[in-house]
């Protein structure tokens, strides 16, 4: 049996560029795939914890949209 459960998917489009995010658990933690209508490779969030509150991240770390793609699924959600 898998550990890896889809929750919930959704679509955001603006100025030309279409994000489809699904959520995922994994074990126990919550994380984001999200694929990009433009050339540019999947992403993998997460949302973690730090001396300085919660931030986003990627998986593997590095990749500079996280925080911007992070603060569209926590609008996504607030929005219900």
């Amino acid at each position: 049996m898998s550990n890896l459960f889809s929750l919930e998917r959704f679509v955001w489009q603006k100025e030309g560029v279409t994000l489809k995010i699904r959520e995922l658990e994994v074990g126990s933690e919550t994380v984001f795939h999200i694929i990009f209508s433009d050339d540019r490779k999947p992403l993998v969030l997460t949302r973690m914890k730090s001396f300085a509150g919660a931030l986003w991240t990627s998986i593997p770390q590095g990749r500079k949209e996280a925080e911007d793609i992070g603060k569209i699924i926590e609008d996504h959600f607030k929005k219900g």
